[in-house]
């Protein structure tokens, strides 16, 4: 079985103080975040005994209740992929009751837009026509998501935040087999 979204359980506060959430702002889908300002030092330290670096750049994605993101495959670099179809993402999600995140196939004969977030940040977009659904799963805290593929967010009646980390190996992304391989003692049963 394909796996899209594996959860995690770690033995440290990933944040330096959790409540730095409540204070995002609520005017934009996408911001940029400070990792040495909020990320707790002690797990910075777990992923490096883990042979895991960070990007440097970690995002917060904010969605209203009962919303459905827009469909699109994360596309920050492709030279730091091995396979730019398949990579992960630890994400934090906070809030959010009854939020799934859906994973798709991409239609034969099918071009994706290029679209440019409010942080910068490319992805590829997909409208609803172009892709197949063929997952859903709730997000935890935290989880290791697939984000290489066409994927997008919807919400329940409760608005969502998620914190979002890319964990690179040797400055590559992570594929979700080496996610799995790397994480197998923090995930949860």
């Amino acid at each position: 079985m394909k796996q899209y979204c594996v959860d995690l359980a770690f033995d440290i506060q990933p944040f330096i103080d959790i409540s730095f959430i409540n204070t995002i702002p609520k005017d934009a889908y996408q911001y940029k975040a400070s990792l040495f300002q909020h990320i707790n030092p002690k797990f910075l330290l777990l992923l490096h005994k883990l042979e895991l670096t960070v990007y440097n750049i970690p995002e917060v994605f904010y969605c209203r209740a009962n919303h459905s993101g827009m469909i699109h495959a994360d596309n920050l670099n492709d030279t730091i992929s091995k396979d730019p179809t398949d990579f992960v993402r630890i994400n934090f999600s906070f809030y959010g009751k009854d939020s799934v995140m859906n994973w798709y196939s991409v239609n034969a004969d099918t071009e994706s837009s290029i679209s440019i977030s409010t942080t910068g940040a490319p992805s590829y977009k997909y409208n609803p026509d172009q892709v197949t659904h063929i997952h859903s799963q709730s997000v935890s805290f935290p989880s290791i998501v697939q984000v290489g593929i066409p994927h997008n967010v919807t919400t329940g009646n409760e608005d969502r935040i998620c914190f979002s980390l890319m964990p690179l190996k040797n400055n590559m992304r992570l594929s979700m087999n080496e996610a799995i391989e790397i994480f197998k003692p923090y995930i949860k049963v």
